[in-house]
């Protein structure tokens, strides 16, 4: 849930180039967590994922304690909620991974 990574995908995969018309926003998720590359071996391949020292973010959604859970993903819907009006209009939203989540739990409260 890093934008900066985000940004590498979509341009990677040519999505930026095909659609130039289109505005990619990629925020970063709220909240940071360390690189775990081991999770992204395909993405570590392609030198994307390739900053080990840096940080990373992400939406809350895998959090054990299931009260801190709740707040974090509370806290990145809303923001995501935020991005949208900031932005507007907003004919699309999506993500990757939790993203997706947070993109259609927003898209099904608007």
């Amino acid at each position: 849930a890093s934008g900066s990574l985000m940004r590498k995908m979509l341009k990677s995969s040519q999505w930026l180039a095909a659609l130039p018309e289109l505005e990619f926003v990629c925020p970063d998720a709220l909240h940071a967590h360390a690189p775990c590359p081991e999770l992204y071996e395909s993405l570590v391949a392609a030198d994307l994922y390739d900053d080990v020292e840096g940080e990373y973010f992400h939406y809350g959604l895998h959090e054990q304690d299931l009260e801190l859970r709740h707040e974090l993903v509370h806290k990145s819907v809303k923001r995501a909620e935020e991005l949208l009006r900031a932005h507007s209009p907003v004919h699309a939203i999506g993500g990757i991974c939790d993203g997706a989540l947070v993109a259609a739990a927003v898209a099904a409260r608007h």
